[in-house]
C-alpha cells in the first residue's frame, strides 16, 4: 500500500514499543493476537502475516499527521521534525501496553522487550512467519502462574502484573476509550503499580490520548534544559501540556527519540 508522511523505523525504533525486532528488510511485529511483518521502500509498504486494517491501525496511518506537525511552532520541535520526519505514534493493544510499561519501571528498552517477549512464551500462543517464531500476548486473567510471571525476569514488577492479571477484564478496557482523559489517567493511577509516568505512557500509546505527556528520566532532562530549567517533573508536564497543546504527547515522542539519538551518536563517535 501506498503512505504518506510516515517512516516506518522512525515509528519502531522510537521506544513506545518493544516487540518487534528487524531483519534483512523486514521488522517482524507482533502485538496482541497478530504476529506480522512489514517493510517500506519509499513511499510503499508492504506487509504479511495480518490483515491491512491491523496493520493500518496499529501504525497510527489513519492520524492526520499533517495537522499534528502544523500545530507546533516551537522551532525545536520542528527541527526535530524535519530529521524525523514520519515518526507516528502507534495505536497498541491495551492491555499489552498497559504490562509492557509495568516493565519499564526504572528498566530499559532491551530489558523490557526480554520481560515481555518471555511473558509471552510462557502464556501466549505460538506463531509462525515463514522460519521466524513469536508468541501472541496473554489476554488478560491468562497468566494465572505467579512462577512462571517472576521466571520472566520481572523482578518486583512480578506482583503488579499478578494484581492486574486478577484485576483487569477485557470487559472494563473496552469501555476505556470512551472515558475522558483525566478519567482514563484516574482509572489507570488506581491499578496496582500504575503511577502517572506508566499511566501517562498508555494513555498515549494504547487510547491515543495525544495531549498526555508522560515525564520520565530523559524527558525530565530534555526539559530542564531546553525549556523549565530545574523543576519537578508534574511542572514538567503541566508546562509541557500548555505549551504543546493538543499534541502534547507527539512533542515528547519527538524529544525523547532525538534525544536517545543524540546520545547513542555521541557514545559511537566515542567508541571510534
Amino acid at each position: 500500500m501506498r503512505v504518506k508522511n510516515f517512516h516506518l523505523g522512525h515509528t519502531l525504533e522510537s521506544g513506545q514499543f518493544f516487540r518487534y525486532y528487524k531483519k534483512d528488510d523486514w521488522y517482524y511485529v507482533t502485538t496482541g493476537d497478530h504476529f506480522f511483518r512489514v517493510r517500506q521502500e519509499e513511499e510503499i509498504l508492504k506487509k504479511e502475516g495480518a490483515p491491512l486494517r491491523v496493520v493500518k491501525r496499529f501504525l497510527g496511518l489513519s492520524q492526520d499527521y499533517e495537522h499534528v506537525l502544523s500545530s507546533f511552532e516551537d522551532p525545536l520541535i520542528k527541527n526535530i521534525q524535519q530529521q524525523l520526519h514520519g515518526l507516528r505514534l502507534l495505536e497498541q493493544n491495551s492491555w499489552e501496553c498497559l504490562c509492557a510499561f509495568i516493565c519499564s519501571s526504572a528498566s530499559n528498552i532491551p530489558k523490557i522487550t526480554k520481560n515481555v517477549n518471555s511473558l509471552a512464551q510462557s502464556f501466549g500462543v505460538k506463531k509462525v512467519l515463514g522460519n521466524e517464531v513469536s508468541y501472541t500476548f496473554p489476554r488478560p486473567g491468562e497468566m494465572k502462574d505467579d512462577e512462571k510471571i517472576k521466571s520472566a525476569g520481572v523482578g518486583y514488577r512480578a506482583a503488579f502484573l499478578q494484581a492486574l492479571n486478577k484485576t483487569i477484564t477485557e470487559d472494563q478496557l473496552s469501555q476505556w476509550p470512551q472515558l475522558s482523559y483525566d478519567a482514563l489517567l484516574e482509572k489507570l493511577m488506581s491499578l496496582h503499580g500504575v503511577g502517572e509516568k506508566i499511566a501517562d505512557c498508555v494513555a498515549l500509546f494504547a487510547f491515543q490520548r495525544f495531549e498526555a505527556f508522560p515525564v520520565d528520566v530523559w524527558i525530565q532532562r530534555i526539559m530542564e534544559q531546553h525549556y523549565t530549567g530545574p523543576v519537578r517533573p508534574w511542572q514538567v508536564k503541566g508546562f509541557a501540556q500548555s505549551y504543546f497543546g493538543r499534541y502534547a504527547g507527539y512533542a515528547q515522542q519527538f524529544l525523547y527519540h532525538d534525544g536517545r539519538r543524540k546520545i547513542f551518536n555521541s557514545r559511537v563517535k566515542l567508541l571510534r
